[in-house]
């Protein structure tokens, strides 16, 4: 965009003709550095016209000798426009008049979200030049809807919070190991990461002390038979939800829910009521037409399912239209709720809280039920009549509903009468009598209890399941403060020395083994299979050229467009690249095992061949305008690779001596001597 942007203002001139002289004198002293082969690259003679008019671009794929002049003549004030990504931002002294964003969201290597106030705070604090101008003018361009709350946050949120990235790597522990009496223990409790993890266990074991405190406050009388009581009750509450997901099984409730059929919806705990059915959909990929044809009667989008496995992804496979009062929130309230990702609908007893009739209201709603939010079906089934979508019938269907409750429920009748588990439904005696059993026992030994019958018992059980909840935060609370004074990564940490074991790299005793030693000099590739590719001889046999191209695969960072496939580099590498593979996963193998990692794919993966070629025939003495021409990729991101691989050349030369192979470390040596040279290593302009 930085490049498209800058060449629509091609033909506006920005600069007066003594400051062209000057920034073609600059630029041309500043290339002087290249090779006549390198002044001839399209990005150094495309982008002088452009700065003489005062117009400029700045971008990590730039060659970095480009980027520097661009950012000298940017502080001399001859480049009047620059257009730029946020790395320019980081510069310590690049102010400038104003700064526009033609983009307020940034890909973070995941998805395109909007940029943090942080980041926004970063970019925008360019503008305004200290003793030039008196203000600095920030514009923004927007392509698309941004809401308020975003805007706000973005322009007046707080400052990114600062995060320790510090971790542990395999060298870092190889060097601590074999330094004698050196523990890495030692390096993480003292490290910036391990401080952040224990400042907040003070604050968490106040929360606690006042958090018990409040607990101790509160009465129970007869505290230990209520605690009795509430256990009971608890598992009287799991064993008919075990009855009811027994139940409502496909294969055992689909054939009784015909329309008409009275049930009774509680999900999670939480007590829907009475409805009655309207449909039945099912909602499998190979019924889909047939289930949009039977969509007539549900209003809205909200569903009643258990929380876990809407959480869990699972797929719905019925939904049951049922006809039942329920709450519902005022327009306004209703927006916010949804926003939120909750249900618009509260259950009908919610009219029955003192204060929850605040913007509520009472609704006859045909409401989404998946099976699993069914806990009952009735034995009895009204007649509908034909068209159920008008308001006068859904209030016919209800009339009835509350006649049915009003004969059979308490004080009148001992309760709407269900289907038989065995008889009706179908479900074998020896799976669910078990379960039936120990339900009615429970039950008898709730009512034999004395406390049930106590007047103020509901009061009692509020009370008493309020302290326990407050211990239990309590509870919760202190441990995190334990787990807070915990040595972070102590975990991973003995997980790494059992990988290193298990590769050869140390000895049952933690002493470095000859691989150890070999990796104690890598700090800029992956030490595992790199060190296990040397130790396997995977380099015996290659000219110096496909060292250094086998070894680009470890410092190329960018994303492989080849996964799973075979890589389109040289025939003469194809083989040492599968070499290649085969090691990392094998590695990915023992790390898996250790729970390090849990995609191995995903970890061979990352070796890209991408500058396979590249690295090649940069070896082998091709111009740099040559094997640009072998990629797609932005100059200045092969001159990093290029540069990251020299110093891993270097990294291997040295381990190479560490471990006595001259013969190697020649190779190595000559690797990185071959790929030293041209403008991917021309002299800094700051030095």
């Amino acid at each position: 965009d930085c490049e498209k942007y800058a060449l629509q203002m091609a033909r506006l001139d920005f600069n007066n003709d003594e400051e062209k002289s000057l920034v073609e004198k600059v630029f041309l002293n500043a290339m002087d550095s290249l090779s006549e082969d390198d002044k001839q690259l399209p990005a150094v003679l495309t982008i002088l016209p452009l700065l003489k008019n005062g117009v400029g671009i700045h971008h990590g794929g730039l060659l970095p000798i480009l980027k520097e002049v661009i950012e000298l003549l940017f502080q001399e004030g001859l480049i009047k426009c620059l257009f730029a990504t946020e790395t320019f931002s980081i510069g310590i002294n690049m102010p400038a008049k104003t700064v526009v964003f033609t983009q307020t969201r940034k890909f973070d290597g995941k998805d395109f979200r909007w940029i943090t106030s942080g980041e926004y705070i970063q970019m925008s604090g360019r503008a305004g030049r200290r003793g030039k101008d008196d203000k600095g003018i920030v514009i923004q361009m927007l392509d698309e809807k941004m809401e308020p709350e975003v805007a706000k946050n973005m322009i007046y949120g707080a400052s990114d919070p600062l995060f320790s990235s510090y971790h542990v790597g395999y060298n870092m522990v190889l060097n601590m190991l074999r330094v004698e009496d050196a523990n890495p223990e030692n390096l993480i409790r003292t490290s910036f990461h391990q401080y952040q993890q224990e400042r907040n266990a003070p604050e968490l074991e106040r929360q606690a002390a006042e958090l018990r405190k409040e607990a101790t406050v509160i009465e129970v009388p007869q505290e230990e038979a209520v605690a009795e009581y509430e256990a009971m009750s608890g598992l009287l509450a799991q064993k008919n939800s075990e009855i009811s997901r027994l139940a409502m099984q496909a294969v055992y409730s689909v054939p009784f829910l015909q329309p008409g059929r009275m049930v009774r919806v509680a999900c999670d705990g939480v007590e829907w009521g009475w409805g009655v059915v309207l449909a039945l959909r099912k909602t499998s990929s190979n019924n889909q037409a047939a289930s949009n044809k039977n969509k007539v009667v549900a209003e809205g989008e909200d569903m009643i399912r258990p929380a876990a496995d809407a959480a869990a992804g699972k797929a719905v496979e019925y939904i049951v239209d049922v006809l039942m009062e329920v709450c519902v929130s005022a327009a306004e309230d209703a927006v916010k709720v949804k926003e939120a990702g909750a249900l618009s609908i509260l259950p009908r007893s919610t009219m029955d809280g003192a204060d929850a009739t605040k913007g509520l209201t009472t609704s006859l709603q045909a409401v989404h039920v998946a099976l699993e939010g069914i806990s009952s079906l009735s034995a009895v089934r009204l007649n509908l009549p034909k068209d159920i979508t008008g308001d006068k019938a859904k209030s016919s269907i209800n009339k009835s509903l509350q006649e049915v409750k009003r004969r059979f429920e308490p004080p009148v009748n001992t309760g709407i009468p269900l289907l038989d588990y065995v008889t009706d439904l179908g479900i074998p005696e020896d799976t669910v009598k078990p379960l039936l059993t120990i339900r009615d026992d429970l039950m008898r030994r709730l009512d034999a209890s004395p406390f049930h019958k106590l007047p103020e018992k509901e009061a009692v059980l509020d009370s008493f399941r309020t302290k326990t909840a407050l211990m239990k935060e309590a509870d919760s609370l202190v441990e995190k403060a334990k787990d807070s004074q915990a040595i972070a990564m102590k975990e991973q940490l003995r997980k790494m020395k059992r990988v290193l074991r298990r590769l050869d790299f140390i000895n049952s005793e933690n002493v470095l083994a000859l691989k150890g030693r070999f990796s104690c000099e890598l700090s800029t590739a992956d030490e595992l299979v790199v060190t296990n590719m040397v130790f396997d001889g995977a380099f015996n046999d290659l000219t110096v050229p496909q060292i250094v191209a086998l070894l680009s695969c470890f410092v190329h960072k960018e994303e492989n467009k080849d996964k799973g496939g075979s890589p389109k580099i040289r025939a003469d590498m194809q083989a040492p690249f599968r070499q290649l593979q085969a090691v990392a996963r094998s590695v990915a193998k023992v790390c898996a095992d250790a729970k390090l990692i849990t995609d191995e794919e995903e970890y061979v993966d990352a070796f890209n061949p991408g500058l396979v070629d590249v690295a090649y025939a940069w070896c082998t003495g091709a111009k740099f305008i040559d094997i640009c021409k072998l990629t797609d990729t932005f100059e200045g991101s092969i001159i990093r690779v290029l540069r990251r691989l020299e110093e891993l050349l270097r990294q291997l030369a040295a381990a190479s001596l560490a471990i006595g192979n001259a013969e190697l470390k020649l190779m190595f040596e000559d690797g990185a001597r071959r790929i030293r040279r041209g403008v991917v290593f021309a002299a800094s302009l700051y030095l």
